[in-house]
Formats: C-alpha cells, sequence, structure tokens
C-alpha cells in the first residue's frame, strides 16, 4: 500500500493569492467570520509572529504597520478552490479522499516504487500550474505516516514540498523527530500520559511493547495508530463518507441586530444553508432547532431563546424549514435586547430512502423536483439566484466583512477582468 497525503500550504491565504499574484511575496492572512479572529496565514505572515486565532482589533496597527494584506473569508471562493484541486487529483490518481477542505488522501499503490517521486512532483506542479496552489505532499504506506511525512515537507524547505517515507530507514528518523503530540489522531491530555511512560515522540510509542497498556490509555483509535505507525495499513483511503448526523449554521453579527424583522431574514437565510447541506449528503431531517443570543460578555442584559422542533416525516424542503424556523423565532424572540448569535441546526438525519411513517410518506414528487432545480440553478448561476422570498433582495442584516475578495470562480458578476 502506498498512500500519499495533499495538503495545501496556508490554504486560505493561497487562495487569495493565487488571484493577486502582485502580493505572492508580501504578507497575507485571513480572518474568521465577521472578521473576528486570525484564522490563516501565508508563511511572510508567519515570519511577523502573527498569532494564529488572534482576534483582528487587537492587532489591527501592527498588521498596518508591516503593509500585511487582510482578507475576510470567501467560504464559496475557498469550496469551489477545494473541489478544484480534488478534481485535478482524481485525474492523478484512481481513489482519492477528500479529507478537509484543504487535505486529501490519494492512493498511489498502482505507481512503482521508482516513479513516486516523478509522479509526486508532477502532482505538485500541476496543482500550481492550474491553480497556483501551493502543496505539501506526504508519502508513506499508512495514513498516519503519511500525515508525519507531509508535516516534514510542510516543516523543512529542502525536502521542496515532498517526503517519501516507504523507507523502513527514512521512517525511523522521521518518527524519532515528531513529539507525541503532534501525532494525528492523539490529543494533548493524552500525550501527557504517553509521556509518563517515557514515551516521547513517535519512534518510542511504534517501538512500545507493552500493546495492552498502549490501548488502555489510547483506547482502540490508538491502538490503530501504534499499528499504522509499524508499516501496517489499517485506514484506507474511503471514497465516500458518512452523512453528518447534525448539521448547523450559524453566524456572529456586527453590529448586533436589534429588531424581529431582521431575525427573521438572518434566520431564513441560515435555515437555507442548512437544507442545501442536507440535500448535498442526499439526506432529509426530522428535527430543526433554532438558537438565538446576546453578546454575554458586553451586554449588561442577557438572553439565550432557544427551541426546536419535530416534524412527522423527514423533509428537505427549504420552504417547510423556513416556516418552521420563523414559527420557533416567534416563540422565542424577546424585545430590547441586541442579539449578537444566531444557530439554526438539523438533527433526526436520514437518507433519502428512508420512510418512518406509513401514512405520512413526506416531501412530494414536486417539491423534490423544485429542490432539484433550485440546486441546480443556484449551482449553475450563483448562490441564491433562486431563492424564498423570506430572504429579501435587501437584507436588514449584516456580518462585517470588510476585507471580502471577489467570488471570482462562483458569481459571473465578480470574475476576474484581465487587461492585454
Amino acid at each position: 500500500m502506498t498512500i500519499a497525503l495533499i495538503d495545501c500550504n496556508s490554504f486560505f491565504a493561497s487562495c487569495e493569492i493565487a488571484f493577486r499574484p502582485d502580493i505572492e511575496h508580501q504578507p497575507v492572512v485571513v480572518l474568521s467570520n465577521n472578521d473576528g479572529c486570525v484564522v490563516a496565514r501565508n508563511q511572510y505572515a508567519k515570519a511577523l509572529n502573527i498569532p494564529m486565532g488572534y482576534p483582528y482589533f487587537k492587532i489591527e496597527k501592527y498588521l498596518n504597520q508591516y503593509g500585511v494584506h487582510v482578507f475576510s473569508s470567501n467560504y464559496q471562493l475557498y469550496t469551489d478552490m477545494s473541489d478544484r484541486m480534488n478534481s485535478i487529483l482524481r485525474d492523478c490518481a484512481p481513489t482519492v479522499e477528500t479529507y478537509s477542505i484543504d487535505e486529501a488522501f490519494i492512493d498511489l499503490s498502482d505507481i512503482p516504487q521508482l516513479k513516486l517521486a516523478e509522479h509526486s512532483y508532477h502532482i505538485q506542479a500541476r496543482l500550481f500550474r492550474e491553480l497556483h496552489l501551493p502543496v505539501s505532499i506526504g508519502i508513506a504506506p499508512t495514513k498516519v505516516l503519511s500525515k508525519i511525512a507531509n508535516h516534514l515537507a510542510k516543516k523543512y524547505p529542502q525536502t521542496h514540498g515532498i517526503v517519501d517515507l516507504s523507507d523502513t530507514v527514512r521512517q525511523d528518523r522521521a518518527l524519532a523527530l515528531i513529539p507525541i503530540e503532534k501525532i494525528w489522531g492523539i490529543r494533548s491530555g493524552r500525550s501527557k500520559r504517553l509521556n509518563a511512560l517515557g514515551i516521547r515522540n513517535a519512534l518510542e510509542l511504534r517501538d512500545y511493547k507493552n500493546t495492552k497498556l498502549i490501548y488502555d490509555v489510547l483506547t482502540k483509535p490508538g491502538a490503530i495508530i501504534q499499528e499504522e505507525l509499524k508499516g501496517t495499513s489499517i485506514l484506507k483511503v474511503e471514497t465516500t463518507h458518512s452523512a453528518k448526523k447534525s448539521i448547523m449554521a450559524s453566524r456572529s453579527f456586527t453590529p448586533a441586530i436589534t429588531n424581529e424583522a431582521s431575525l427573521k431574514q438572518a434566520i431564513a437565510r441560515f435555515t437555507t444553508i442548512a437544507v442545501e447541506k442536507l440535500r448535498k449528503q442526499e439526506s432529509k431531517a426530522q428535527g430543526l432547532y433554532v438558537s438565538i443570543r446576546t453578546n454575554r460578555h458586553i451586554s449588561l442584559k442577557s438572553y439565550r431563546g432557544y427551541d426546536a422542533h419535530l416534524l412527522q416525516a423527514p423533509s428537505s424542503d427549504t420552504r417547510l424549514f423556513i416556516d418552521i424556523a420563523l414559527n420557533i423565532l416567534a416563540r422565542i424572540y424577546q424585545p430590547g435586547f441586541y442579539y449578537k448569535k444566531i444557530a439554526v441546526g438539523l438533527s433526526h438525519i436520514w437518507p433519502t430512502t428512508t420512510q418512518l411513517d406509513l401514512f405520512h410518506p413526506g416531501d412530494s414528487a414536486q417539491s423534490e423536483q423544485l429542490m432539484h432545480t433550485m440546486d441546480h440553478i443556484n449551482h449553475k448561476y450563483g448562490p441564491e439566484t433562486l431563492k424564498s422570498a423570506a430572504l429579501s433582495t435587501a437584507p436588514l442584516w449584516k456580518t462585517q466583512m470588510n476585507f471580502r475578495s471577489p467570488q471570482y470562480t462562483t458569481n459571473w458578476n465578480e470574475i476576474l477582468h484581465v487587461k492585454i
């Protein structure tokens, strides 16, 4: 078995730089929702010791002082770039597992050992040529080892972004460099217990003889990690993922929302987002909850409203869920508060083929066709090309996105213009 982990370097920042070649060698950071905290930094920003997760307002002057380019999160762009990256990877390998928005495992077992380096450089070069995304590649016989290889490829520039741990001698040297807390799947609390056993790095964990004690400390996942460190492939590259058991859409607001009309629009928007995610994974939901709350750290008068509803049969009809969500809001809304955060969640999620009630078959054929048509049009022409009237064309609320870049690849009105 030969597995490679492809991981895009500073993915959010790299997506922004891909369309701004003028800032490729300058510091770049990306902020979280509502321009709250730093969630991505390129190498030049890291060199300025800009901390990850630090509130933007606390370091705004510092960023301006050093000419750091700041971007609001542009998730539509990042998701589309991720999809394009995975499409290229599917051309390069028979099996691709999308692990996260910026990571994918691929099966390279069909590539001869002598051709692995050449093939890996081809993948790396193609992703940069077609998407301008820099990636690191870790190659190994198992997923855990490929994670370690990828970590080393990122850490050491002399590797040129590719590390192959197929050779057992190289594995020994590499594992000795990896502290126990850096191993994929081992939490900090468990790493302290391993340290107490004299296990300080990945090599010592691999070679620890008392496997029963490792099982007691790390449970079954930890025992699997130890076997994978030994080169035994247990975690296979999977092309399918199990559907999420719950789905949530939430957002914080600046400034806070103070009236019911704005809350209705926001609730309708987040309900739409959640149900679209539901349909994308080919599921239906039976439960819906809505939560609204003030900023408990600032407001002298705090409040949190919450309520839920259970449908008779699972559904994936956005219209139905918006009606239910707005009814919940009417029950929990209290005037006179400054609402800082809203969340809409779906629960009791089932596959689309499930029928739980013999006398209530669920969504009609017309409903399912309408939702399919809306999804198709919105995918082709951009989000909210077709939407519920409850969302309104002129929102009464807004989130803070003072530095958002254009949605170059998903919005015709923001497509990149090139002067020749």
